[in-house]
């Protein structure tokens, strides 16, 4: 049976997550500036300071929830009635094999909106499961409250569709990736369609190297060592997240492995 905690915290950053016996547990308290700042910090609220904020949620509008390292968030297949947003704290989004197998889509670190174009979807449901890496705090927001929101802050509704936009190139890109067997391939593919995209040898990095080594389903130091090691063999130049590329020695690993 869930506990319920009534003691309100003044500080965000210092809820005592560590102090729950149970796997997670909800809390109504009213808005105030630290967790208005708190969101300020999430790419949806980006560009509103925290009074805006506070303005556009009402202290009797959501929820906030904490879950230990470890527990389960959410399941696939739950209906999506409320926005939530991870505020502190680091989660994984997975999905089952038939077999049982985990196959990790990608991890995510607050504060950031979670599977935000889903709330609106005819068929409103999660298609991952989330689990904790580490204790998580999480707001809750209601399907209606968030429509009120976006049609009072042009600012929050350019923000929502980036965010969808965002969301889609993601896993795109990741479900393209899936035919190429070796992360040398992959990372020879992603560089390649950089060039083309950029017109040129000497291209960028849009994503750290955390986030690619997401869409390639792979460790990041296994990224990292294929790297390094790709860059001895000649295939590009690296400084940074900036590269210079061989385009013909990049073609043949696409090619030929």
């Amino acid at each position: 049976m869930l506990r319920q905690e009534n003691t309100r915290e003044k500080n965000i950053k210092n809820w005592p997550v560590t102090a729950i016996h149970a796997p997670a547990m909800s809390i109504l308290r009213e808005m105030d500036l630290d967790l208005a700042a708190a969101l300020a910090d999430c790419p949806l609220f980006r560009g509103l300071d925290k009074n805006e904020t506070a303005v556009l949620l009402p202290d009797n509008s959501y929820q906030l929830k904490q879950h230990r390292a470890g527990a389960l968030i959410g399941q696939r297949g739950d209906h999506i009635e409320n926005l939530r947003i991870l505020l502190k704290g680091q989660l994984s989004a997975e999905m089952l094999d038939p077999k049982g197998k985990v196959l990790k889509i990608e991890s995510l670190k607050g504060p950031c909106s979670l599977a935000a174009p889903l709330l609106f979807a005819s068929e409103s449901f999660l298609p991952v499961q989330l689990r904790g890496e580490t204790d998580c705090s999480l707001i809750h927001i209601p399907r209606n409250q968030i429509l009120t929101m976006l049609a009072q802050s042009s600012r929050l509704l350019a923000n929502f569709l980036t965010n969808a936009g965002d969301k889609i190139t993601f896993l795109s890109n990741k479900i393209h990736l899936f035919q190429f067997a070796t992360i040398r391939q992959k990372t020879a593919h992603y560089l390649m369609d950089l060039k083309e995209r950029s017109h040129s040898d000497d291209i960028r990095l849009p994503v750290s190297i955390e986030t690619l080594s997401e869409m390639f389903s792979v460790s990041r130091p296994a990224l990292s060592r294929t790297l390094t090691e790709m860059a001895e063999e000649g295939l590009f130049q690296k400084e940074g997240r900036r590269f210079h590329l061989h385009a013909a020695a990049l073609k043949r690993v696409i090619e030929d492995e």
